[in-house]
């Protein structure tokens, strides 16, 4: 019978000798399938953005689900990567155009909660009618905040799926 201590000092020993090989290639397989599912999670987000924007919202979260996995997976190969100019400046531009979306829709918020609060001292008053249409503004515009939300969340993922595609190329 094997003691504890030798099955550790083996454990150790396989870690050393193993942790640095290369994944074996059905591992850069799967990253690449988990890549390619993420891009169709955005892509079909991207999709139904404007119909049907919490089902959206839960592909969004799919896919970066799938990120964090490859980040995780990738944490070698991917504090190496080196972008390229042209990788670099599409990666700020998908930033502004995150960080100017997010802005957005933090300021449709802002004024929707403004108006379901005025709607509601409306309807206190016994104004329905203008309390009515106050909260079918507030709506709709907490409707534009999600899809901002949701357009943000789709630059930032674009920035990952650049990132990856650039280390699964590294990596072949």
């Amino acid at each position: 019978m094997v003691s504890a201590r030798l099955q550790v000092a083996i454990s150790l020993l396989s870690l050393l000798l193993f942790a640095n090989l290369p994944p074996a290639a059905g591992a850069a397989g799967d990253h690449q399938a988990k890549l390619q599912q993420a891009v169709d999670l955005m892509q079909q987000a991207e999709k139904l953005l404007v119909d049907d924007t919490p089902q959206a919202l839960g592909k969004l979260k799919e896919a970066r689900q799938l990120f964090k996995q490859l980040q995780q997976d990738l944490a070698g190969p991917l504090a190496a990567i080196y972008l390229t100019p042209p990788q670099l400046e599409q990666e700020a531009a998908n930033t502004r155009v995150a960080e100017d979306l997010y802005h957005t829709g933090k300021r449709l918020e802002t004024t929707a909660r403004e108006k379901q609060e005025r709607s509601r001292q409306l309807l206190a008053q016994g104004n329905k009618t203008a309390a009515s249409n106050l909260a079918d503004e507030a709506e709709n515009e907490l409707k534009l905040a999600l899809q901002n939300y949701c357009r943000a969340e789709l630059y930032s993922l674009k920035n990952q799926q650049l990132v990856f595609e650039t280390v699964l190329k590294q990596t072949k």
